[in-house]
């Protein structure tokens, strides 16, 4: 039996759960978004990431400049009341005449420092978006192999940098600029078949910054594991590096999800993908995670746009794993039809105002709670999570401090396994009634492995 006491007098800061957000894109031109945009309204969602591919075409000819297809991308991620966190990624065929990700430099940097400045004043000047992040390449030590044209090195990526991000601060002083975007955060201790050891690139990163005062707003990096406690591990990580080099960044793992090898595990058992979201965002903020953006919202079969701008064999690589691989782990499904995992960011969603300080006595379930003074609305997440042999976990908890007029208190739960798709059907109300005149409110049920329980008391 685990025992929660939530009393809404201990309260913290403001939770601010839209900022731990979704990322979509590098698989295709269109929009992947725009039949989704109601309900990813609902989640509250801060910012979605964005990659900005060649396939866009923005520099057909040189002093040409071709915003038509990425706007389409860009309003459609406006329309969700989210901002896009920009990620450069495309190299255009008069500044890289050839295919091979190892070539990083431009062959004429004014050029390519007008096309990035052109492209920030368009959406933060002309269009008056006013987009905050904006992130120098993504996962520039593996290259092609991460569906992106650019293989760094330690050495090569801040000389990149340096001249994207003053590109970007010309056209907008207040934009924040970062990187590096690395699959995972510390460099191979060997090569294999997936990384390249081009040195260790954000420790030359953050050194680069730190000697020469460039600007470096945040730090970010990718992470696809079965364990939560490797997120948690790679935050104290890069906090440390960021606090060597005496630096003052945000800090963004903005590319995530359950390791590629526990696809077929979710498809057997659908409430460990929802489970793990909750109980990692939980580590996040936990660790004093900036923001993150969940990787990703929509499946799609990725299109043959990849030949034009990467090698062909590992174009071929890159399409198969968007058809077949790491697909699979989206929001929605190729149908749109919104997974399991949706309805987690949906239960996060309704955890506003100040985060409750909830002392943490059990090892496998958890609970996440907020108050918000304005609505005198308690929430509370309480999940089941354990990499492996979850149990079934008998939860007791007690509201103190509460508004004793009375009110009306709800229990939800998550049903991962259900065929339907409704939301009263996936988040099932299983408690809701109207209380008076209480001091205090308990509540005692079983939570199945991987289960996740949500509570709302709305004070009269």
């Amino acid at each position: 039996m685990q025992e929660f006491i939530i009393d809404t007098k201990k309260t913290g800061n403001d939770l601010d759960i839209g900022r731990f957000s979704a990322g979509q894109g590098g698989l295709a031109s269109e929009p992947m978004i725009d039949m989704h945009t109601q309900e990813l309204k609902n989640l509250n969602l801060k910012i979605i990431r964005l990659f900005i591919q060649e396939y866009f075409n923005l520099y057909p000819k040189k002093g040409v400049y071709n915003w038509k297809r990425l706007d389409r991308s860009v309003d459609a991620i406006m329309a969700t009341g989210a901002k896009p966190m920009m990620c450069i990624v495309f190299k255009p065929k008069l500044l890289f005449p050839k295919i091979d990700h190892t070539i990083v430099r431009p062959n004429d940097w004014k050029q390519w420092e007008k096309l990035v400045y052109e492209l920030v004043k368009h959406y933060n000047t002309d269009k008056k978006y006013g987009i905050e992040y904006w992130e120098v390449a993504n996962e520039p030590n593996v290259g092609e192999y991460g569906g992106c044209p650019y293989l760094f090195t330690a050495k090569n990526y801040p000389e990149f940098y340096e001249h994207t991000i003053k590109a970007i601060k010309r056209a907008d002083p207040k934009a924040k600029v970062g990187g590096p975007a690395l699959a995972g955060f510390e460099p191979p201790k060997k090569s294999n078949l997936l990384y390249s050891y081009t040195g260790d690139i954000l420790a030359g990163l953050l050194k680069y910054c730190s000697k020469n005062k460039l600007p470096l707003d945040f730090v970010s990096w990718h992470i696809y594991s079965d364990d939560p406690g490797e997120f948690k591990r790679s935050i104290i990580y890069v906090k440390k590096l960021i606090k060597k080099n005496k630096l003052n960044c945000e800090t963004s793992i903005n590319e995530w999800n359950v390791g590629f090898n526990s696809i077929l595990q979710n498809v057997n058992n659908p409430g460990i993908q929802p489970c793990f979201i909750v109980e990692v965002i939980n580590h996040m903020i936990e660790q004093g995670l900036s923001n993150c953006c969940f990787y990703h919202i929509r499946n799609i079969n990725g299109p043959k746009e990849m030949y034009n701008f990467l090698s062909n064999d590992r174009a071929v690589i890159a399409t198969d794993g968007q058809n077949y691989g790491f697909t699979l782990l989206g929001m929605f499904d190729y149908q749109g039809v919104p997974k399991p995992a949706y309805f987690a960011f949906k239960m996060l969603s309704r955890l506003l105002g100040k985060q409750i300080k909830v002392k943490q006595t059990g090892k496998n379930v958890k609970l996440l709670a907020a108050y918000d003074e304005k609505m005198d609305l308690t929430t509370a997440l309480i999940w089941n999570f354990k990499v492996k042999d979850a149990k079934p976990e008998k939860v007791n908890l007690k509201f103190v401090n509460i508004n004793e007029a009375g009110g009306l208190y709800s229990r939800y739960m998550l049903d991962a396994k259900t065929d339907s798709n409704m939301e009263d059907d996936r988040m099932k109300l299983v408690k809701h009634g109207n209380l008076s005149r209480l001091k205090e409110i308990k509540d005692t049920f079983v939570l199945p492995p991987y289960g996740i329980a949500q509570i709302a008391y709305k004070g009269r």
